[in-house]
């Protein structure tokens, strides 16, 4: 499961509205001179949550431009003194009319708030007992932030509907908000307990958001209690994918345009650093770096790859524990490698997962990983045997396969372990055994539930060098007896002695498969017997099949002068 995102729509400061009117009349208000003096009394208008006030400004008037530009700045001034106000605040529109006359510029402004004066207050209120119950005497700062944090993702769930933005409504049922709810919670509840913090504003994950910024021992680091919450909610869960990150950590998927304090230091190494020089407190921080996850980055937790998470979920499942978690390499691939690993087993009646990026990692494509598993009632295995009890195989030849068979057929983890009582005659793996050096050696087949065994006794002898017959060239007649040729293969000790016997003509000579050659018609067939093992290896015999003689003839007469002589033929 991927993260999901949270969309958060930022409502702030509106446009102001400018109404030149000469000459009304000014009731009794209060009167300013300068900017600074406007400012300190709409700060504070604001900071009551007054909707509506009016002033009279003696300051000079140049122009509809020139005072416009100033009341933006004094706006803009009280928002980046005061990130509360600034985010608590939905809209402010202003109005005013300059009498030239009098020089009185007189101004109304109308602000709009996410949340009432009674509804601040209360959430004041809420904060100090909150903070009462949750912090106790001696926490340091790091503490205190972390009893906040979990608190908001434990209380207040996201609001899907983007309807509620204060930190009120995560105070009251349904305890939901958006992200500027949760920002301004946090904010509130930090900078009460004594921590500087900011709320920063960008987008994540593509959508607009907001979040905080805390300063801790001379640095800044990010703080996401918005995303430390994702969606769905679940009753108590916390999580820490974005506590305390730097900027490099948190860009993966957050972006801002406004300057922020630099947040470049890496928490991890506050944390180890912390250990180290505070020993009195060490185990304090060491708390911490466990809820973070820290583990995660050491490779005991980190698993790369389908065949390490197999072995991982082979050992849950020997443990028969419900769920692990580890660091998956590969999170493109996680999904399809835990179904592949999944399948496996036969124990398992479902399973569910989720994902986050790793963001405290430096390496991409990284996740963390959190896998859960439901068991059918486990099959024990009761034995094992293996395909072939003895196997001979020859030294740099062909591999043998032993398959290994568990009873009963229905057992929970079929799982084997093979082994090799001397590898340097034989090595195993998966059950495929591979010859290395003359000799004899056990192979053992070992289930990996209940420890039951099985073994083969493989014997690697010299491979085929050469093959020798009785005879390399023979004459046989057509109806003699039949001609055995014997083969022999060198070594005498090769691993295999068995021959392929073949003719070249079988119309003219046959061969049996031992050797046996009967001649057919004349003419000449090549014998050859080829090793079984090594089809390079092999030799040959010429067979020789003549023509039978059928009969003689001479002439029947002959007629010769006196004193001649007559040659007579045979054919």
């Amino acid at each position: 499961m991927s993260k999901f995102k949270k969309a958060c729509m930022i409502m702030l400061i509106g446009f102001s509205m400018l109404l030149v009117v000469p000459n009304l009349a000014m009731a009794a208000i209060e009167t300013v001179a300068t900017s600074a003096d406007l400012q300190t009394k709409l700060d504070s208008a604001m900071l009551s949550r007054s909707t509506s006030y009016s002033i009279n400004f003696t300051g000079l008037f140049v122009s509809q431009t020139a005072f416009a530009s100033n009341i933006s700045t004094i706006i803009n001034n009280i928002d980046n003194a005061d990130d509360y106000i600034k985010y608590s605040t939905k809209s402010i529109v202003y109005s005013y009319s300059n009498s030239p006359a009098t020089g009185v510029t007189s101004i109304t402004f109308k602000m709009a708030y996410w949340d009432s004066a009674t509804q601040t207050d209360y959430v004041s209120t809420q904060v100090t007992q909150i903070l009462s119950q949750i912090i106790s005497s001696g926490m340091n700062d790091y503490q205190k932030e972390k009893v906040i944090h979990d608190w908001i993702v434990t209380k207040v769930a996201y609001d899907t509907a983007l309807v509620q933005h204060s930190d009120y409504a995560a105070l009251v049922s349904p305890y939901k908000t958006v992200c500027q709810g949760y920002a301004l919670l946090t904010y509130k509840m930090l900078n009460q307990a004594g921590i500087q913090t900011k709320i920063l504003e960008g987008t994540a994950g593509g959508e607009d958001h907001t979040w905080n910024e805390v300063y801790l021992d001379g640095a800044w680091y990010h703080l996401d209690t918005t995303w430390d919450d994702p969606i769905p909610d679940v009753a108590g869960r916390v999580m820490y994918d974005y506590y305390n990150l730097t900027d490099a950590q948190i860009k993966v998927n957050h972006t801002w345009s406004t300057s922020y304090p630099l947040a470049t230091t890496s928490f991890d190494d506050t944390l180890a650093s912390k250990i180290s020089s505070d020993s009195s407190n060490a185990a304090i921080y060491q708390g911490i770096s466990d809820a973070l996850g820290l583990k995660y980055l050491t490779p005991s937790y980190t698993v790369n790859n389908r065949s390490e998470l197999t072995t991982t979920l082979q050992q849950t499942i020997q443990n028969l524990q419900p769920e692990f978690k580890v660091r998956y390499m590969t999170g493109s691939t996680a999904a399809t490698d835990l179904s592949a690993a999944i399948n496996g087993f036969n124990n398992i009646t479902s399973y569910s997962y989720s994902k986050t990026d790793f963001v405290r990692s430096a390496v991409l494509g990284d996740v963390l990983l959190d896998v859960q598993l439901k068991y059918n009632t486990p099959v024990g295995v009761n034995s094992v045997s293996v395909s072939q009890s003895t196997l001979t195989l020859a030294v740099g030849g062909t591999s043998g396969t032993l398959t290994a068979t568990v009873l009963p057929t229905n057992a929970s983890d079929k799982n084997i372990k093979w082994s090799s009582s001397d590898n340097s005659v034989v090595t195993v793996s998966g059950g495929i055994v591979k010859p290395i050096g003359i000799g004899t050696a056990t192979i053992t087949a070992t289930t990996i539930d209940g420890g039951k065994t099985a073994t083969s006794i493989v014997t690697v002898v010299p491979r085929v060098t050469g093959v020798k017959l009785s005879t390399t060239t023979a004459t046989l007649k057509v109806g003699d007896p039949d001609l055995t040729l014997t083969a022999t293969i060198v070594p005498t000790n090769a691993s295999t002695q068995d021959v392929l016997w073949t003719s070249s003509k079988p119309s003219v000579a046959t061969v049996s498969s031992s050797g046996v050659v009967h001649a057919i018609v004349s003419g000449t067939a090549i014998i050859t017997a080829t090793s079984k093992q090594d089809s390079t290896k092999l030799a040959k015999c010429t067979v020789t099949v003549p023509v039978l003689v059928t009969g003689v003839s001479t002439p029947a007469t002959l007629t010769a002068k006196v004193g001649t002589t007559i040659t007579l033929a045979a054919v």
